[in-house]
């Protein structure tokens, strides 16, 4: 007998990962046995029941230890649902399918899931709308396939993975409320070289899917930062907030460091007079592997070349201003943090004069100007780099060198590849000082915005590539977009989530503070 299908208000999501430690909330758990069905009214039996079930697919194994499961209420914390795993067919085709380890936590076979049904957690619940179901996942995952060879896949963002589906659910008075999810794990998987390396990138659907699309959304939370550009930000996956800093107003170099939580939609202002000091065309990226952001270099009454970390609302001088060792004093440049290699990269800079690397390591506080052969960007600046988890290197595109704007696609590893020539069909417009994200979850670089080689030419088409050809998926002329903008701030806000955030930036003489989404959206919010 399967487990029934009570209130389902679910929807079909794809997400990634990233580090959760005491920073990424919590809230206090549920109580009781959990058990009882749908369709008879009891207040005693008032919460949910999550249900794990998956679709049929090739791979012989593959195996996840789940330690914890959570829900989330709009303004409130996250609240634990206890782990009751339980399955009528223990022993499915001779798989142990669900275990239940000595820690507490669950081991789930997804494959032997297939025809069957696992109750994963159950617990009392407070009635009310939810928004968010949330599943803390230990170790990598192991799986095999059907000729017996063993795979390890990869989760990105360390040993311990928060997985927060972004989907609605309602708990009604009197019912235990069923929410039955599907791991697709066929599409969750994705393989690396030869049997022996993998990442897994959780898909997750439910039965019963809430209509959704790929759009652009603007969101309206009070009491915003002001209207800038020139700012950077970064997504801490750790305290699971954005962190925005700095940037010009269009009279003042700013100096403020801001915190935008994605679960409340709330800015909080830690620090107006934050201690890197006033600066734009600065660069920050977050360092997973420390749980830090790192800020390099900037400009406010002359070129810095400083270097900063910031943690829990603290900014730290690693290395101060014109010390021997760090790139030169610089703006006009990208950097991104590479995972795989534990190391901040960053390329470009104002002028023309060199095509340089720099690498950062967080743990030893030192930055290192790699020697490299062979084919290389020209020297450019208004560049856009980021990293590609999958592929695990640095994508660079666009920019402007002393002869043009261009369009090229290049990737580093250590060294330089050309992936598209300047100029190739196919390719976007040229264009500087824009922005590039990478969505894991839907394997896609997203271009937005940025200026051509006149100040006249302002871009707002948004632009994937998915690693073989550009498809533009919105023009600047279609409806609910942002505007055409350059100098503006944009990461993937979010890998639980898998949507990206764009913030401000500057159209004409004006300095703009709108907040965007893009992603897969239910088409109801």
């Amino acid at each position: 007998m399967r487990h029934t299908l009570g209130i389902l208000l679910m929807g079909a999501v794809a997400f990634g990962l990233s580090a959760i430690t005491a920073c990424s909330g919590g809230g206090g758990g549920g109580s009781g046995d959990g058990s009882g069905a749908g369709g008879i009214g009891n207040p005693e039996e008032t919460g949910i029941r999550i249900l794990l079930t998956d679709a049929p697919g090739a791979l012989k194994s593959v195996k996840v230890n789940i330690v914890e499961i959570a829900v989330h209420q709009p303004g409130g914390p996250f609240t634990t649902v206890p782990l009751t795993a339980t399955n009528e067919d223990t022993d499915f085709d001779g798989i142990d399918d669900v275990v239940v380890e000595g820690d507490g936590s669950v081991t789930v076979d997804l494959v032997a899931l297939q025809g069957t049904t696992a109750m994963m957690a159950a617990s009392t619940l407070a009635p009310g709308k939810y928004t968010m179901i949330r599943f803390i996942v230990s170790k990598d995952a192991e799986g095999e396939f059907q000729n017996g060879d063993k795979i390890t896949l990869k989760i990105p963002g360390g040993k311990q993975t928060g997985i927060k589906i972004g989907v609605p659910f309602e708990v009604e008075a009197g019912f235990m409320t069923d929410v039955l999810l599907d791991w697709d794990v066929d599409s969750s998987v994705v393989f690396r070289g030869k049997n022996d390396r993998g990442i897994l990138k959780p898909v997750i659907t439910s039965p019963q899917n809430t209509p959704a699309s790929l759009r652009w959304q603007m969101l309206s939370p009070a009491a915003p930062p002001s209207g800038r550009d020139r700012h950077d930000m970064v997504f801490d996956s750790v305290c699971d907030v954005i962190v925005l800093y700095g940037g010009n107003d269009g009279t003042t170099d700013l100096k403020d460091t801001w915190e935008y939580d994605p679960n409340t939609d709330v800015w909080n202002l830690t620090d107006a007079n934050s201690p890197p000091g006033p600066r734009r065309l600065h660069r920050m990226s977050y360092d997973s592997a420390r749980d830090k952001t790192v800020m390099f270099s900037g400009s406010s009454g002359g070129l810095k070349n400083d270097t900063w970390e910031y943690d829990a609302g603290t900014w730290t001088n690693v290395i101060a201003n014109a010390v021997a060792g760090s790139p030169p004093a610089r703006f006009a440049f990208d950097m991104d943090y590479d995972a795989k290699r534990g190391l901040v990269v960053l390329f470009g800079r104002n002028g023309f004069a060199d095509n340089d690397i720099w690498e950062f390591d967080g743990a030893a506080a030192t930055w290192t100007k790699p020697v490299l052969a062979g084919p290389k960007p020209s020297a450019r600046a208004g560049v856009a780099i980021v990293y590609h988890s999958i592929d695990e290197r640095i994508v660079l595109f666009g920019g402007r060198d002393a002869a043009a704007v261009r369009d090229d696609l290049w990737v580093y590893d250590g060294s330089w590849t050309l992936i598209l020539a300047d100029g190739a069909a196919g390719n976007p417009p040229a264009r500087r000082q824009h922005d590039l994200a990478y969505d894991a979850s839907r394997n896609q670089l997203v271009l937005f915005g940025g200026r051509g080689m006149t100040a006249a030419t302002v871009y707002g088409d948004t632009v994937e590539y998915d690693g073989t050809s550009w498809v533009e998926t919105f023009s600047m002329t279609s409806p609910g977009v942002p505007s055409e903008r350059w100098n503006q701030a944009m990461v993937v806000y979010d890998d639980h989530r898998n949507r990206l955030m764009l913030f401000g930036g500057r159209m004409g003489t004006s300095r703009l503070n709108d907040l965007w989404l893009y992603g897969w959206m239910p088409l109801d919010l």
